[in-house]
Order: structure tokens, then C-alpha cells, then sequence
């Protein structure tokens, strides 16, 4: 009998046009155009609307970037785990001069939060709630990205909350700005107890720049993992690429995360296949070959 033949080209949702999610969807495209996959970018809000796209038989989402926390069960059953990334920490960036530095509380000030669609909004959504910080009592604004940092820099906001990797763009030129700050969260450690998907972070002083000493101190802050996902179903002759391309692309370690784990069955909310964990030079090979040529038969043919 004749085997299924893998697409030539899949579809990854990736993110904002300033964000790592879409720096990253470019450099799977390169990888995977060089093992015969065509990668098409559906560049989107963030975390949060790439899980519903995959969710979504109709919008052509094969593989997606997303975060923990957000893949509720049972929806998650439909998805397959690839590779946890690395942890996307949460950074609070306030105005020295504002209400948070005056009152010590978030209460009643004026912050965005993140846009609709994006995995910041969905992060901080029920920890804000838990505070009480809530739209009785204060300003949430749901902007985000290069919008929010221009806000809190004219001192429209009081604070900005983005999730995110340090190397994106738009971290990197808040933590450089010297009219606001970078909050260390006491509590961090309370918030992953309480939160599975929370991991507390610590940005040692002088990590992001050590003749400027970025941060002057360290920063206890809190993260979610990163997480690459396919729809369920996907070619397993792709799925073994994308592991494979992962691997190659987020092996590394980089600056305030851990080593990236694949398949690992502990590694996020959304199910892993006991599929390969590894794959050697001619197993890859095999996948592109299959990616690259027509259907083949099977022996019982």
C-alpha cells in the first residue's frame, strides 16, 4: 500500500513583526527550504491566537510558537508538543517618577498589558486578577509591543508588562533606556508555587551588559516556557524535521534561559508523542528524501 506523502509546505504561526517568534519562524524556513519543505509564515498577535489557529482545522495552521499556560484540556489533546524552546520571562518596566515608584503597588496605576491575541495578555491576565489589580481600580491598557514602550517613555502609562526573550528588540531597548526601570518581583518564587506553568527567574547584575553593569542588580522575575507545536496529525516525516530544525536552532543557551528540552514528557501542557527522541544523520536524510520525492511503497504492497 502506498504511504502518505509529506506536504512540501506547511504553514507556522509565528508573531509580531518586532518580536523573536517571527525572527524565529524566518530561521526555520531557511532550515527546513534546505531539507525540501516550503515554510509559509502566518505572522499573528502572539501565543494566544497561534493556539486557537491551531485549534482551527480551517485556518491552515500546521506548527505554531506558543507559550505555557495558555493550551487548556481537552482542546490540547489535538496538539503535539515539538520541542520546549526556552523560558520567555515576564518583564515589568515602570517609570521611576510614576505611581508604582511612589505607592509601591501596581493598584491604581495605568499599564498595558499586552494586545489581544498575545501570550503577554493572557500571561498577566489571572496574575493581575490575583493581585487585584482589576479595571475597577485601575487604567489596563491592552497595547503592547514598540506602541506600549512609546507610551511608558511619554509617560502616558505608568508601566508596560511584555513576555518575551531578552534578545528581542524591544526588551532590548527598554532595558537601555535610562528613563525607566526594570522591576524584581519579591514574590517570584511564591508565583511559581502556585502556578505550574510559572518558572522563577534570576537575571544576575551586568547579564544583558557588563561595562554598563545592565541590570545594576539582580533581578528575581518569573517566565513560561516557550514552546513549538503542531497540530496533531502533521506527517511524522515533519514532525521529525521540526525536532530535528529545533534542535539545530534553539540547541544553544542564550541569555536569561535554560537549555532547550525536545519532546520531553514534563516540558508543557500539551501532549507529547513517544516518537523519536533523536535522530542521526541518515534518519534525517531519510526524512528529507521523503519530503523531496514521491510516495513510495511499503514492503506488504
Amino acid at each position: 500500500m502506498l504511504q502518505p506523502l509529506p506536504p512540501r509546505t506547511i504553514v507556522i504561526a509565528s508573531g509580531v513583526e518586532d518580536g523573536l517568534y517571527h525572527r524565529h519562524a524566518q530561521r526555520y524556513a531557511t532550515w527546513l527550504r534546505e531539507h525540501g519543505i516550503r515554510v509559509v509564515e502566518r505572522k499573528t498577535s502572539g501565543a494566544a491566537e497561534n493556539y486557537r489557529l491551531l485549534l482551527d482545522p480551517k485556518s491552515g495552521v500546521d506548527v505554531a510558537f506558543m507559550q505555557g499556560g495558555i493550551a487548556t484540556f481537552p482542546e490540547a489533546d489535538q496538539l503535539v508538543m515539538l520541542a520546549s524552546i526556552y523560558v520567555e520571562p515576564l518583564w515589568l518596566f515602570y517609570r521611576p517618577d510614576g505611581a508604582i515608584a511612589r505607592n509601591n503597588t501596581l493598584v491604581g496605576s495605568r499599564i498595558a498589558i499586552g494586545i489581544p491575541g498575545s501570550g503577554t495578555l493572557a500571561f498577566v491576565d489571572p496574575l493581575l486578577t490575583a493581585n487585584g489589580v482589576t479595571p475597577a481600580n485601575s487604567t489596563l491598557h491592552e497595547t503592547g509591543g514598540k506602541e506600549a514602550l512609546r507610551q511608558l517613555r511619554s509617560g502616558e502609562i505608568d508601566a508596560a508588562l511584555f513576555v518575551g526573550g531578552a534578545n528581542s528588540p524591544l526588551i532590548q531597548e527598554a532595558i537601555f533606556d535610562p528613563a525607566i526601570r526594570l522591576m524584581s518581583l519579591p514574590r517570584a518564587d511564591a508565583y511559581a508555587r502556585r502556578y505550574g506553568y510559572i518558572s522563577r527567574i534570576t537575571l544576575p547584575a551586568g547579564t544583558i551588559d557588563l561595562a554598563r553593569n545592565l541590570p545594576p542588580s539582580d533581578v528575581a522575575m518569573i517566565g513560561t516556557k516557550a514552546m513549538l507545536a503542531a497540530r496533531d496529525g502533521l506527517h511524522p516525516a515533519v514532525i521529525n524535521l521540526l525536532i530535528d530544525a529545533a534542535r539545530d536552532i534553539h540547541g544553544d543557551r542564550a541569555l536569561s534561559r535554560p537549555r532547550a528540552s525536545f519532546r520531553g514528557p514534563r516540558a508543557s501542557t500539551c501532549p507529547s508523542r513517544p516518537t523519536r527522541t533523536s535522530t542521526t544523520a541518515s534518519d534525517r536524510a531519510s526524512c528529507t528524501r521523503r519530503c523531496r520525492s514521491g510516495p513510495r511503497r511499503s514492503s506488504s504492497a
